[in-house]
């Protein structure tokens, strides 16, 4: 398997496909043929100017400079395509994105240009999905499923035409905090047990947040891993048949589907409702966090450990958990530091769904379960109010 470029659109597309997954343009195998020739020509014209390069570098002082592929915009590449009209544009942007940059990666001449170019990437990610990390109907192949040692599934896909895959983790504690692994008691689990390898499907969910460069969260154990055959971690909240080449009823039909197994999981989620916690009324706000249907719900609501760890001690000093407006509310502050390191968070009573709230140092806020604070439940909202101010950051988590 190899990448050559589309006759059409230049783009690079996998040497094995029949039609160009960007532009629609059947691809012609004598093309492929003539490209795999030039391509051991070309190698062996690299490794001789590779050489010279060397012996070239020594008396150069100046760093090489680098160019962007030529790769054609969206305008270039035509609006009517078979595969414009149902790839959608943020993964065609997203696929772009990474290719780019693995592309330039090979050509820094240091460590640190390359690691400079993964930065890049992240920041290019961050552009393609428009600073968000949720998507919708992105297409690609079902490469793997399987299932862990306590039966919850393990699915990879690969974006179509590339070496991207879009993976949950492999086993439960690197699963942690990102609870990617699908339960096996979900409608998820059971609509994906219907699929084969090989498939190709569309997908929903969202990528998780990275501590690294990345953006968006990247399990390769090396750079060069990473920028090359990249794995991006993601939290399935669908997956259902592709929808190319078919009629448009079949793809109404199939769309509604996937909305309806998007409300099953939302359904499964809240199902084993909570049990009474009206007993922790009083109780110090930990207690009630660590009933085991909050706990996980609670831990991937705050995103990574990192930021649980920050959290949790600045509860510690607390009047207890009370009741308000349908809403079981926990705040506190950390020892001997209450008005600068705090922090609270409501549940609530009916569904059990989580928001969370905190101030480090009296200088940034930081809010998680709703994309804009003006959102929060209501105690939040009035915990925010009364902390915000010129000299606060405020910034939501998720």
């Amino acid at each position: 398997m190899a990448l050559i470029p589309c006759q059409k659109c230049k783009i690079s597309i996998n040497d094995t496909v029949d039609i160009c997954p960007y532009c629609g343009y059947k691809v012609n195998p004598d093309h492929v043929k003539k490209t795999k020739i030039q391509k051991k020509g070309l190698l062996i014209t690299i490794v001789i100017s590779l050489i010279l390069a060397c012996f070239l570098a020594y008396y150069s002082s100046d760093t090489p400079k680098t160019e962007t592929p030529n790769l054609p915009t969206r305008d270039q590449e035509g609006t009517n395509t078979p595969a414009e009209t149902t790839m959608p544009d943020d993964e065609r942007a997203f696929i772009r994105a990474v290719q780019e940059a693995s592309t330039i990666y090979d050509t820094q001449p240091n460590e640190l240009k390359k690691s400079a170019e993964r930065t890049a990437r992240g920041n290019a990610i961050k552009d393609a999905l428009h600073g968000s990390r949720t998507i919708h109907a992105w297409i690609g192949t079902l490469t793997d499923m399987r299932t862990n040692s306590d039966g919850n599934a393990i699915i990879e896909i690969q974006l179509d035409g590339t070496s991207i895959r879009i993976t949950t983790w492999n086993n439960a504690l690197s699963d942690t905090f990102d609870h990617t692994l699908i339960f096996q008691q979900s409608p998820l689990y059971s609509s994906i047990a219907g699929m084969h390898k090989g498939q190709r499907v569309l997908f929903s969910g969202n990528f998780l947040p990275s501590r690294e460069s990345d953006y968006v969260k990247e399990k390769s154990m090396t750079e060069e891993g990473s920028m090359h055959d990249p794995e991006f971690i993601f939290r399935f909240e669908s997956v259902g048949a592709n929808l190319l080449a078919r009629p448009q009823s079949a793809i109404e039909n199939s769309d509604a589907a996937i909305h309806r197994q998007q409300d099953d999981a939302d359904a499964f989620k809240n199902k084993e409702r909570l049990p009474p916690l009206d007993k922790y009324v009083g109780q110090h706000p930990r207690e009630i966090l660590k009933e085991p249907a909050i706990a996980s719900k609670f831990q991937s609501l705050l995103l990574d450990k990192e930021s649980y760890d920050i959290f949790m001690p600045r509860i510690d000093v607390s009047s207890g958990v009370e009741l308000r407006k349908g809403f079981y509310v926990g705040a506190g502050c950390l020892p001997h530091a209450c008005g600068i390191d705090e922090a609270a968070f409501t549940i609530n009573r009916k569904t059990g769904e989580a928001y969370a709230i905190m101030i480090v140092d009296g200088k940034q806020i930081t809010w998680y379960g709703v994309k804009d604070a003006s959102t929060l439940p209501a105690p939040l909202l009035k915990w925010f109010n009364e902390r915000n101010g010129p000299s606060v950051v405020a910034v939501g988590g998720q």
